[in-house]
């Protein structure tokens, strides 16, 4: 336990917490620390704020199409 917070493991708040990487964002190519919210999609994990501002172009990228209707 922890002197400084008083958990095991340390809350993310805690000076004497080690960080550690559970991945890369492949849209901002930072770190993916163990305590922020991220997406994992089809193997790839992208941090929150990323894949909501880019979910089009990642779900394009991935094969999506789109399609518009006709007007009849």
């Amino acid at each position: 336990m922890c002197a400084e917070c008083g958990s095991t493991p340390c809350l993310s708040s805690c000076p004497n917490r080690v960080d550690k990487p559970i991945g890369v964002c492949p849209v901002c190519n930072e770190k993916i620390l163990d305590y922020e919210p991220f997406y994992d999609f089809d193997g790839e994990k992208y941090h929150d704020v990323c894949f909501q501002d880019n979910a089009v172009s990642i779900l394009m990228d991935m094969g999506a199409r789109f399609y518009e209707c006709s007007e009849e």
